[in-house]
């Protein structure tokens, strides 16, 4: 566990909780407040009613759990003690009469649960692209590098980056080269 409340706040995060359902929302709800929050969050795709239309929906990842910059302390118990508050209902998680701060190395396995879901997210779109189409490549072994669409399936394109150099990438690592330009 971190430690107690001292000058290594600024950088450190005081642990909130929450009902299940509340978690995203008080999350959203402390940061539109200008308090730095953070729940772990993954995407998932529903189906909406019996029209099977396809519906983006964000799940807590940690129910009941919410980091919040531990500056913000003080001005969070201020707000667990109003009687009508703005925010949904939650309490500063306390061990030992204290409230523990946690580091950024101490949550890092949460933030990178929260990325496997983003990437994996982006490796399962489709991503179409055109014979002849400029790409480029912001990311990844080709960094910086343009090239010329001469296949794609969807799911991974060859790109001629130029003098007989052909590779074959995930499609979701380019993107389209009028888009970098912009």
């Amino acid at each position: 566990m971190g430690r107690a409340m001292n000058g290594e706040a600024m950088d450190r995060w005081c642990i909130l909780r929450t009902t299940g359902a509340r978690t995203i929302p008080l999350a959203r709800s402390l940061m539109a407040a200008g308090i730095e929050a953070w729940t772990p969050v993954k995407t998932i795709e529903v189906r909406e009613g019996r029209a099977r239309r396809r519906a983006s929906k964000d799940l807590a990842i940690a129910p009941t759990f919410v980091f919040a910059r531990g500056c913000h302390l003080h001005d969070l118990g201020l707000i667990c003690q109003l009687f009508v508050s703005p925010h949904p209902a939650f309490s500063i998680f306390r061990y030992a009469g204290r409230v523990p701060l946690v580091s950024d190395t101490e949550i890092k396995g949460l933030r990178a649960e929260e990325e496997r879901g983003w990437v994996k997210a982006l490796r399962a779109e489709r991503h179409a692209f055109a014979k002849g189409q400029r790409l480029a490549m912001p990311e990844g072994a080709f960094f910086g590098m343009t090239g010329v669409v001469e296949s794609s399936d969807g799911k991974s394109v060859v790109v001629d980056l130029g003098g007989n150099f052909v590779v074959k990438v995930e499609a979701w690592h380019v993107r389209e080269q009028a888009l970098l330009v912009a």
